[in-house]
């Protein structure tokens, strides 16, 4: 699918932060070959050059007024497939709220948007954005020793483990059998 507003968007960028009339035509051209390589048509290229050509520099360099943000109460939840609905019951039961005067102010329907978080993948529970004050510092691979535990006899002990790709892997926590994740 062919986005028509692309080349325009691009030449017109082209067309804002080049000045020179000589140098913002030469790269307007290596945008059209650019372009045509994508297998845009020439025509569509052509008359969106012109068209941001067209436009007063003036024009192109001011910047657009943002109109004021409203305050706003983010729901955030956890995304899971199977709580597709919860937005849509937390705000159905916002009457509940409403009888309150002091939180009818408060929380108008409105405000409120729907907002997911990610939940945690592998990435997030093995690594974490940690600095030790102590760069010195070891960390080790112990067993638990808990003469019930079925796990101490499989746990290798150690501050560090050696692939067999000879990469070696430095623990950075101190581990038992009985730790999470």
């Amino acid at each position: 699918m062919i986005h028509t507003y692309i080349p325009y968007n691009l030449a017109r960028r082209v067309c804002t932060i080049v000045l020179e009339s000589s140098l913002r035509d030469k790269r307007l051209e290596e945008l059209k070959s650019f372009l045509i390589k994508q297998q845009y048509p020439e025509k569509l290229i052509d008359a969106a050059i012109i068209k941001a050509k067209n436009i007063p520099i003036t024009e192109l360099r001011t910047s657009e007024e943002k109109p004021e943000q409203k305050d706003v109460i983010p729901f955030v939840v956890t995304h899971n497939p199977k709580n597709e609905k919860i937005f849509n019951v937390a705000k159905q039961f916002l009457p509940i709220l409403h009888q309150s005067p002091s939180l009818r102010s408060l929380f108008k329907p409105q405000d409120f948007i729907h907002s997911r978080r990610q939940p945690p993948n592998l990435k997030k529970l093995l690594t974490r954005a940690k600095f030790t004050s102590n760069p010195d510092e070891t960390f080790k691979v112990s067993k638990c020793l808990d003469p019930r535990c079925g796990t101490c006899k499989f746990i290798l002990e150690g501050d560090t483990f050696k692939f067999k790709s000879g990469q070696i892997f430095r623990v950075n926590e101190n581990m038992t059998c009985k730790s999470k994740n």
